[in-house]
């Protein structure tokens, strides 16, 4: 019986780890992506990765929150394009 609730439990982290990396990498593209859609304003366009940024905040939790922003920010730090107008 100790067994099965050790596996049982092995098993949920598992599932809660993916469910975590698919959120991250789900809002993050989200975010890569509606940058590049830009609404051109008079003294600074504004880009759609703002309305990403506030549905996250609102809608994730705090943990998920700021681990999808942050690689949002180091993926465009390291270089890629994903910022707008790149």
């Amino acid at each position: 019986l100790c067994d099965i609730i050790t596996l049982i439990g092995e098993n949920m982290r598992k599932k809660s780890q993916i469910n975590f990396i698919a959120q991250v990498s789900i809002y993050t593209a989200l975010m890569c992506i509606f940058a590049q859609i830009s609404i051109p304003t008079p003294p600074i366009p504004f880009t759609l990765s703002l309305l990403v940024i506030f549905i996250i905040s609102i809608v994730l939790p705090l943990k998920i929150s700021l681990v999808s922003v942050s690689l949002y920010i180091i993926l465009g730090a390291l270089g890629l394009p994903v910022f707008a107008m790149f």
